[in-house]
């Protein structure tokens, strides 16, 4: 038996008419909430995000 998979709306907490950029910010927002913030003298390329 599988367990039911969870609210994904509710684990955002946004509405279930919520659109796509809504839902977009909402899981950035969460996924940020998870990491420190990375300064300046951070090399952001350890992490998979390109340096400017």
């Amino acid at each position: 038996m599988t367990s039911p998979s969870p609210d994904y709306y509710a684990v955002l907490q946004v509405p279930r008419g919520a659109s796509q950029q809504e839902v977009a910010r909402a899981y950035r927002a969460l996924m940020r909430g998870g990491r420190a913030d990375p300064g300046p003298e951070t090399d952001m390329s350890v992490i998979g995000e390109p340096q400017p």
